[in-house]
């Protein structure tokens, strides 16, 4: 059975559903490939859609982030969706990464209903028409929570003191 057709109101309707943060909190982060890594595993607010959420942060190079909202099957016969992602600037020019195509400021990837129906559930392209709300990662992040409706990231983080989006390093 294939996978049935992905419009860009179902796509909208991924991204901007109310969402809620489940399972206990991860207090701790990993460090992958020189970059802090988080996961956390959110649901719509009724309870039928499941997401999972990443961010990640150079260890060196602060300023280069991403956020990303993954649809964990939402759509029939498709097991992850990258729906929504925020980034920073970055750039590809030299090296193994010379195939991607260099930002110059911060910006973001909203998936299209054009795609996904080909199939390119992962690497969503640039939205070229919207102007991020963002500078550094700390506003990447309450923009991201904001704008994918992740209702209850208020509880999970202090934001009334120093934001620490991470906690510990996993021993």
């Amino acid at each position: 059975m294939g996978t049935m057709a992905i419009t860009p109101m179902l796509i909208k309707h991924l991204i901007k559903c109310p969402k809620v943060i489940v399972r206990p909190f991860p207090r701790t982060y990993k460090i992958q490939s020189f970059q802090k890594r988080k996961k956390l595993y959110a649901q719509s607010q009724d309870g039928t859609l499941n997401f999972e959420i990443q961010f990640h942060q150079h260890i060196e190079f602060g300023d280069h982030y991403t956020a990303l909202l993954m649809g964990i099957n939402c759509i029939q016969n498709v097991p992850r969706i990258i729906l929504f992602r925020a980034n920073s600037m970055h750039g590809g020019t030299r090296g193994n990464n010379s195939h991607i195509e260099h930002h110059q400021k911060p910006h973001i990837h909203i998936m299209t209903a054009e795609e996904a129906n080909a199939g390119n559930f992962l690497n969503p392209n640039p939205d070229k028409d919207v102007v991020p709300h963002y500078v550094d990662f700390d506003s990447a992040l309450l923009y991201f929570f904001r704008e994918c409706n992740i209702i209850n990231y208020g509880d999970m983080f202090d934001l009334s003191t120093q934001i620490s989006w991470f906690g510990e390093l996993e021993t």
